[in-house]
């Protein structure tokens, strides 16, 4: 007879496998609790492509204020007429001047302008940085949720064989059965052990894989405390594509390289215009008026000089046209990206739309009446081999089929909640397709 208790160990040790994706913790070490939220957090204050977007916008804001501030002043100081090389004492004209240069106002408008672009590009970023690295986190956390869920439905498979084990020891004590079924119970044990070390290296590395975007020693043991989202997906193709090409970073980012691009044609545009440069200079001369003074040589004084400088960039046009041709390619590349952008990044949410419906109608498949009718089966085929009614080969084919019915179930709801990740991220990255999802 089976035993009653026995009948609620599965979802017993199936609940234990989803907040321990690798077994129980040791006595001696707690293991730490994680969240799906908790895991994201942790990945976000500790992920290194995060801080370097963060380096990034600090270095964009230094080149605005470096751009915004004027050029410095230089100032001259100047001997005339030496006596002696580098002899400025005996200098018959000495001036001290300053000079300062201006550039024209049209050019200083659009690269503080083209520079602040760049200022919300690298914000930008750093938000598309923040999305990708969310959205591997949450694929490293269903991974590992995944291989629990597999490694506990083979656990509880195993519990179930080692009751076909005893009950076929049982028929061959009283001469009912062969020992040729004690054996099969054996070697459908053995492989399953295989099966399970199998299963529990992988969940290992998906641990470890979790870990490191953690920041976190790659060996350190992890309770898993969240479980799969299950369906239904209430949001419709055409609410998922609206919302996200509102939101796209990505999109935002090709937007706003546009405006940038803009801004750099205005810019190559305007250097054809004049740049300015003015110097005051306080004089010492000799030989002033009145000229019989000093022996003849003259009086000394004081004055000063003005000087203004004005650039010609129009009569050797050759630097202007060229920053004109550069420019007016790079406004035809970014917008050729943006476009391209729009489309990518339609048809990935598109694909994630899709993919979550199609899982969505997988686990609806299990979730109805099959999981139900596969463990009532397993128990009425254990109660039959038992009354002698079906033979170890019927048994097994139950045992087999209730363990499939599980992991199928298992792989539906891993891949639902991949493709909800996916759809949060989707066309955030050109490659972010589903990896490894088995």
């Amino acid at each position: 007879m089976v035993p009653k208790n026995f009948l609620n160990a599965r979802s017993l040790v199936l609940a234990l496998w989803l907040v321990a994706a690798l077994g129980a913790p040791s006595p001696s070490q707690e293991a730490p609790k994680l969240t799906l939220a908790g895991a994201v957090d942790r990945a976000l204050q500790y992920s290194p492509e995060l801080a370097a977007a963060r380096a990034e916008i600090r270095a964009a804001r230094g080149r605005t204020m470096q751009a915004a501030a004027f050029a410095a002043p230089e100032l001259t100081l100047t001997w005339d007429a030496m006596p002696a090389f580098f002899n400025p004492a005996g200098a018959d004209e000495r001036s001290v001047g300053i000079s300062q240069s201006f550039e024209f106002p049209l050019k200083r408008k659009h690269r503080l302008q083209a520079l602040r672009h760049e200022e919300v590009l690298a914000e930008g970023r750093l938000q598309r940085t923040q999305k990708l690295v969310a959205a591997r986190v949450k694929r490293a956390y269903f991974r590992a949720l995944l291989d629990g869920r597999q490694i506990a439905n083979l656990e509880m498979a195993s519990a179930w064989l080692e009751q076909f084990a005893a009950l076929a020891a049982s028929r061959y004590a009283a001469q009912n059965g062969t020992y040729l079924e004690v054996l099969r119970a054996r070697v459908e044990k053995a492989k399953l052990e295989s099966e399970l070390i199998g299963w529990r290296g992988e969940a290992q590395q998906a641990q470890a894989a979790l870990n490191i975007l953690l920041g976190d020693p790659a060996s350190r043991r992890l309770l898993l405390a969240d479980t799969f989202s299950e369906p239904p997906f209430g949001r419709s193709l055409e609410q998922e594509i609206a919302g996200r090409l509102a939101e796209n970073t990505r999109l935002r980012q090709a937007r706003e390289d546009v405006s940038r691009q803009l801004s750099l044609l205005a810019l190559a545009r305007s250097g054809y215009w004049p740049d300015l440069s003015l110097a005051v200079t306080r004089q010492r001369l000799n030989g002033q008026p009145p000229y019989d003074a000093n022996g003849y040589s003259g009086s000394r004084g004081n004055g000063w000089a003005i000087e203004l400088g004005v650039s010609l960039p129009f009569v050797l046009g050759r630097g202007p046209r060229a920053e004109i041709l550069q420019a007016r390619a790079g406004l035809d590349k970014a917008e050729t990206l943006q476009a391209a952008a729009e489309k990518e990044v339609r048809a990935a949410v598109e694909t994630a739309w899709q993919k979550i419906k199609t899982s969505e109608a997988q686990v609806g498949v299990f979730r109805g009446s099959l999981l139900a009718d596969s463990r009532d089966q397993l128990q009425a085929g254990l109660e039959l081999y038992r009354l002698l009614r079906i033979d170890s080969w019927q048994l097994l084919d139950v045992l087999r089929s209730d363990l499939e019915v599980e992991s199928e179930y298992s792989r539906a709801l891993f891949r639902f909640n991949l493709a909800l990740a996916d759809l949060e991220a989707a066309g955030e990255n050109e490659n972010m397709g589903v990896e490894n999802e088995e």
